[in-house]
């Protein structure tokens, strides 16, 4: 029997708006514009000053004057749908509950998006919830992202788990430089 996968609840809970917007629910009657997103090009509708407000570069696309002329439709092919989902979640109403599997491409997203709010529910979940798998992937962005703590906490895991974690595909791509410094 397959263990139970992890999900990260992920919630801004001080935000008036999120709890007007959970009340509301998903109502695409209310949307005004559609990111493309992914490969497969899944429209993903939304309201543009809901996520304009949460997301300064969001705001940059959604208000340029090019952005007039695409008939409210904003292509981003570099995300995958299901990440960028759930921060459509996450912008709207303030919750997203994801699976394990996605958090780590979320927390990207958020960064790139430069929603803070998201990024640190994303970094504290990935943290509480390493594994030898993860361990790699993780301690690269947290290099990427200049995070000592989660640096230091990745770092630590490693050493406590190095046997089975050097087996991880992961650590076969880490530069020689940050593999030095574990």
């Amino acid at each position: 029997q397959e263990a139970p996968t992890a999900t990260a609840s992920i919630r801004d809970e001080n935000s008036v708006c999120a709890s007007l917007l959970r009340l509301l629910g998903p109502d695409q009657d209310l949307c005004d514009f559609t990111f493309i997103i992914g490969e497969q090009r899944e429209r993903l509708p939304a309201v543009r000053a809901i996520v304009a407000v949460r997301s300064a570069p969001l705001r940059s696309m959604l208000f340029d004057g090019r952005f007039q002329q695409c008939k409210q439709e904003l292509e981003l092919p570099q995300w995958g749908p299901r990440a960028f989902r759930h921060m459509l979640e996450f912008l709207h109403a303030g919750v997203a509950d994801v699976d394990a599997e996605i958090v780590l491409e979320l927390m990207q997203l958020a960064d790139f998006l430069q929603v803070e709010e998201l990024k640190s529910h994303c970094k504290e979940f990935l943290s509480d919830n390493l594994s030898p798998e993860t361990v790699a992937t993780l301690l690269a962005e947290a290099v990427r992202f200049n995070d000592e703590p989660l640096r230091k906490r990745c770092t630590e895991f490693f050493l406590a788990n190095a046997r089975v974690a050097l087996k991880s595909p992961a650590f076969c791509i880490l530069p020689e430089w940050l593999l030095c410094g574990v």
